[in-house]
C-alpha cells in the first residue's frame, strides 16, 4: 500500500531479514524487548501487530494498560499448539483491539476480545509461485516410481519418524523430505541404522516450489498444527494431500477432493497412500 508506512521490528536474527531486503518495508533489529521499549519510545505507530510470542504481547499488554502506549494492538493467531514463549496458552488477552485468525475455529475460547473484533483471515501464498506448471529442480533425480514428498521443520512435532515407518511399508515409493531441525542427526541415525534406502533428507531448500511439482503427494504427519501453509501450498500445486487430523486441517481441508485424514497408524497410513487413484487425480 503506497500510504501505509509498514515498519518490521526483530528482536532477534531471522532469515526473513534477508527475504525482506529489497521489498518496500522498513526493517528494524531491535535488541529483545528492551530494544523493542526504546523503540516504540521512539516512534509512535499506529497500529502494532503482533505474532505468536508471549513475551511480546505480555510488554505490549501491560505497557498500553500504564497508558505508556497508544497504539492499537492487533494480534495474528495462528494456532492453539504451545510452547515456552507461546501466546496460545493465555486465554485472555488485555489492552488488544483485534485479533486475526487464520480459521474460523480458532481463538472462540479466548476472551477480552469481542467476537464481532475476531477477523477470520485464510492463509495465503504466492499460486504464481506454488502452481502445477514450471521446472523441476537441476539437481532433481528422477526415481521411476512414485515420489512422496515431506516439507516441514525436522522437530518432534512434525513426526517425521512416522514418515518413516510408512517408508519402511512402501518400498516401491520414494520419499523425499524437505526441511531441517533439530532432530535431523536422529533421523539420518534411524534411516542408517534400519536401511530404509526409499528415503532421503534433503535439508532447507530455497526453491522448495520446484520440489512439489516434483512430487507425486504430500505427506504430513504432524502432531500438532494449526493451519498448516505447507497443505495449502501442495494443494496450489494440484498434489494429493495425506495428513493427520490434528489443529484446524480438518475443518480447513478435510472437505477437500484430494484430502486423505490419516491415522497414524503406519500400516494403514501406507495402505492410504498406496491405493490413492494417482493417475486420475
Amino acid at each position: 500500500y503506497n500510504n501505509v508506512d509498514i515498519n518490521v521490528l526483530f528482536l532477534a536474527n531471522n532469515k526473513m531479514i534477508k527475504d525482506l531486503k529489497d521489498t518496500p518495508v522498513n526493517i528494524h533489529r531491535v535488541s529483545g524487548i528492551k530494544g523493542l521499549d526504546a523503540h516504540l519510545k521512539k516512534y509512535q505507530y499506529e497500529t502494532i501487530l503482533y505474532y505468536n510470542s508471549k513475551m511480546v504481547y505480555n510488554f505490549l499488554s501491560k505497557t498500553k494498560q500504564l497508558n505508556k502506549l497508544n497504539s492499537d494492538l492487533v494480534e495474528i493467531y495462528h494456532s492453539d499448539f504451545e510452547w515456552s514463549d507461546s501466546v496460545s496458552s493465555i486465554r485472555e488477552r488485555k489492552g488488544v483491539n483485534r485479533l486475526i485468525r487464520v480459521s474460523e475455529g480458532l481463538a472462540n475460547n479466548i476472551v477480552g476480545i469481542d467476537d464481532s473484533l475476531k477477523f477470520y483471515v485464510p492463509v495465503s501464498i504466492d499460486t504464481k509461485r506454488f502452481s502445477p506448471s514450471g521446472g523441476l529442480p537441476k539437481d532433481f533425480i528422477r526415481y521411476g516410481k512414485r515420489v512422496i514428498g515431506t516439507v516441514a521443520r525436522l522437530s518432534s512435532e512434525k513426526n517425521i519418524d512416522h514418515v518413516l515407518s510408512i517408508a519402511k511399508i512402501l518400498t516401491n515409493f520414494q520419499f523425499l523430505v524437505i526441511g531441517d531441525g533439530p532432530n535431523r542427526l536422529s533421523l539420518q541415525k534411524r534411516i542408517d541404522l534400519e536401511q530404509i534406502k526409499n528415503v532421503e533428507l534433503l535439508g532447507h531448500r530455497e526453491n522448495v516450489e520446484k520440489f512439489y511439482k516434483a512430487f507425486d503427494g504430500f505427506l504430513l504427519t504432524s502432531t500438532m498444527e494449526g493451519t498448516p501453509i505447507s497443505i495449502v501450498e501442495s494443494l496450489s500445486c494440484g498434489l494429493p494431500v495425506f495428513t493427520t487430523n490434528v489443529g484446524q486441517i480438518e475443518r480447513a481441508f478435510g472437505h477437500l477432493e484430494g484430502v486423505s485424514l490419516l491415522s497414524g497408524k503406519p500400516q494403514d497410513d501406507a495402505d492410504k497412500i498406496k491405493d490413492f487413484d494417482y493417475e486420475n487425480h
